[in-house]
């Protein structure tokens, strides 16, 4: 039988160890926020033929948007994450989308 509760002093040093470790990578370097904790525009286009994505990312920057994240969504779908858009910004999205 294992006598692991003679150890027990350095498993509680290990722990230790690994929490320090995991706070200092913490205070080092920070965490990176989502969209769902910044905030920002999540907008869903649906088209009758499956989408090209490369035209979407090119209509996206050319509507002005800098950063931004595409994800397909089933056969027919594309999902677009951005930041904050105002409405004219988000207007001029969508119609560079319709073409």
């Amino acid at each position: 039988m294992l006598k692991i509760l003679n150890y027990y002093k350095y498993l509680f040093v290990f722990s230790g160890v690994i929490m320090v470790a995991g706070i200092i990578s913490l205070v080092s370097f920070g965490l990176k926020f989502g969209i769902d904790f910044k905030g920002g525009t999540i907008t869903e286009v649906e088209y009758k033929n499956s989408p090209d994505i490369q035209k979407i990312r090119e209509a996206v920057v050319g509507a002005g948007i800098s950063s931004s994240q595409l994800q397909t969504t089933g056969e027919h779908g594309v999902l677009i994450k951005t930041g904050v858009l105002d409405s004219k910004t988000h207007e001029k999205l969508q119609s560079a989308l319709k073409e």
